[in-house]
């Protein structure tokens, strides 16, 4: 929806919506994607960053491309954070959580990064259901991840 490419009949509806630019976007940690998002990824411009790149090149290696690109376009984002993104063992966030995603260490690195490089101007936290997470840690962890949205925020 950011990016228009769907729902176009109900972001007609909001006043004032502009689509975001898709080269100012980035997918991060996806992994268990339908084939046919597989494909209409492949054919936008939208920057995807996996898991595996991650963990292979660490945060900062792995967002820097991004972020130096992303530079010249925008001076403020916004993050939406899906909890689903987490790994599953360590932040059970819904029935759709795939196995091998984010650590939540990793997420909170993510956002501290991208808070020094632009000022977060908003962000959200989605997809969590309680039911699936009987202990509460992924609502701890999701406390977590929102203080670091919050500092980084400030930080900007």
């Amino acid at each position: 929806m950011m990016v228009g490419r769907c729902w176009q009949h109900a972001l007609s509806t909001v006043p004032g919506f502009e689509p975001v630019a898709e080269t100012a976007t980035a997918l991060i940690g996806a992994r268990d994607l339908d084939p046919w998002e597989i494909e209409d990824l492949a054919n936008s411009s939208i920057t995807e960053l996996r898991v595996e790149d991650i963990r292979a090149n660490g945060v900062q290696g792995a967002f820097e491309p991004f972020l130096e690109k992303l530079a010249p376009e925008v001076d403020q984002v916004f993050l939406h954070i899906d909890m689903d993104v987490l790994d599953p063992g360590e932040a059970p966030a819904n029935h759709y959580n795939a196995p091998d995603g984010l650590w939540a260490s990793e997420v909170q690195k993510s956002i501290a990064l991208i808070g020094k490089h632009f000022r977060i101007a908003g962000g959200s936290l989605s997809s969590y259901d309680p039911s699936v997470d009987p202990t509460g840690k992924t609502a701890v962890v999701a406390i977590g991840v929102l203080e670091s949205l919050i500092s980084a925020g400030r930080a900007g």
